[in-house]
């Protein structure tokens, strides 16, 4: 856990080393320290390392741990940033699943629903062609019974008319056939036969 910010400390150290001896290298007092003679240049340069040495030994000593626990720092924040964003990620994804688990689970009830409509609207026209079917028996039979009805009234109608029609005919014929000797046999016959006793 902190070989990583040791790691990013001395490269860092590193770095800030070598742009420092390059500054320090291409500054005019080097290049003035070479063309002079004397010692005091030469000293001026050494105690510019010296202090550049304790700087850096300061720098590294007391800031060195406060770094490392700000990289840790950060790291663990950043650790915990993932890990708290990979906890929604699955979130998000248990969403999407019982989301999709839902939708199937609608789709089937949808189905469900369209088969036991298309069930019972069957039903319903089954039992619409039965009742039209019964009252079509219904009606065929009040119109047989009706026309049975007429026929025998006609049949009836026509019977009286010919009793009637052959009762005035023996009515208009009758009288020139009889004669008074066939009326006298006639009431004697119905006389006989009602037990009474004719006339003297």
């Amino acid at each position: 856990m902190t070989a990583l910010p040791e790691r990013i400390w001395t490269r860092a150290s590193c770095l800030f080393l070598m742009g420092v001896v390059f500054a320090l290298s291409n500054s005019p007092e080097a290049f003035a320290a070479e063309q002079i003679s004397g010692w005091r240049p030469t000293y001026d340069l050494v105690m510019k390392w010296v202090n550049f040495t304790i700087l850096i030994f300061i720098v590294v000593k007391f800031l060195r741990t406060p770094i490392k626990e700000f990289l840790t720092g950060q790291k663990d924040m950043i650790a915990n940033d993932i890990s708290r964003l990979e906890q929604k990620k699955q979130s998000v994804i248990e969403q999407i699943h019982q989301a999709q688990g839902q939708l199937v689970d609608s789709d089937r009830r949808l189905t469900e629903l369209k088969e036991r409509m298309v069930q019972q609207g069957e039903r319903e026209k089954e039992k619409i062609i039965e009742s039209a079917r019964q009252q079509s028996h219904f009606m065929m039979e009040t119109a047989q019974r009706k026309v049975a009805h007429r026929i025998q009234q006609a049949k009836a109608n026509f019977r009286a008319e010919l009793i009637d029609m052959a009762v005035n005919a023996a009515m208009s014929e009758l009288p020139s056939l009889l004669t008074e000797a066939d009326n006298q046999a006639l009431v004697q016959q119905f006389l006989e036969q009602t037990g009474e006793k004719p006339p003297q």
